[in-house]
């Protein structure tokens, strides 16, 4: 589930390690985030992995142009 979060490691008062949640994967680019439940203040975190010559984003219906590559 999206924002779901669970602890990996924690030591109180310290550190938490919190794994990140897969948000989407589309041909050559992964998407990951941050649970919203780990940072209450913060609206959202993500992690975006393009790969080598991976395209994003990516064509929408009929527009094949991009706006960045």
């Amino acid at each position: 589930m999206l924002n779901e979060m669970s602890v990996f490691k924690e030591i109180p008062g310290f550190y938490k390690i919190i794994p990140l949640n897969a948000l989407r994967n589309t041909p050559g680019v992964t998407f990951d985030n941050v649970p919203t439940q780990a940072l209450p203040r913060i609206d959202a975190i993500d992690r975006v992995i393009h790969e080598s010559s991976a395209i994003s984003p990516g064509p929408v219906g009929d527009d094949k142009g991009v706006i960045y590559s």
